[in-house]
């Protein structure tokens, strides 16, 4: 999948927001009545249920500048990596006692960092809610207005809350359906 299918998939999707908002499709429910500002999370979930359709696996991630909170997502793929840790023995027996799953033993935790995830491709539909960000659809690597912006969480994304499936299934209802992937013939 090339940056510029993701980019027209990205496209598509934040213009079925914009028609179903103004459609009144939303009735002033919190946060899309006043997208794009104050719901670049459920956005960016949104969006990356779309793009999970599309077999594009994606991280949901959480930055804050000056207080303010911002959310995009992240392409899954090698340019970005999980940091492993080891737990020590003595920590790992006293979670695996205390766990939901007292016989899971659990001898690693991995997570995503700052530098693990820093070369990947930002997917972002909601920047345009900041004054110093001008594109209402970006699709590509940290610029200066992502970087502005501190690490606070990088995680994989796993799926839709139960809270969002309704409005996902009614902006599916807008979305360009024209847009086609290049089939992938096994052909080199």
């Amino acid at each position: 999948m090339s940056d510029n299918n993701i980019r027209e998939l990205a496209v598509s999707y934040r213009n079925a927001i914009e028609t179903a908002k103004q459609d009144n499709l939303f009735n002033c429910k919190m946060p899309f009545c006043d997208f794009p500002s104050d719901c670049c999370g459920d956005a960016s979930l949104l969006l990356a249920e779309y793009l999970n359709n599309f077999g594009i696996a994606t991280l949901i991630g959480s930055f804050v500048r000056d207080n303010e909170t911002h959310a995009w997502l992240i392409l899954k793929n090698h340019r970005v990596s999980k940091f492993k840790e080891i737990i020590p023995e003595e920590i790992s027996t006293l979670i695996s006692n205390y766990g939901p799953n007292q016989s899971l033993k659990v001898n690693q935790v991995e997570y995503y960092t700052s530098d693990s995830t820093r070369d990947g491709l930002i997917i972002d539909i909601t920047g345009d809610q900041f004054d110093d960000c001008y594109t209402p659809v970006y699709v590509g690597y940290m610029d200066s207005f992502h970087d502005s912006f501190e690490f606070r969480q990088v995680s994989d994304y796993n799926g839709l809350p139960n809270d969002l499936n309704k409005i996902y299934e009614d902006i599916l209802q807008y979305v360009n359906t024209e847009f086609v992937l290049p089939q992938n013939t096994g052909q080199n």
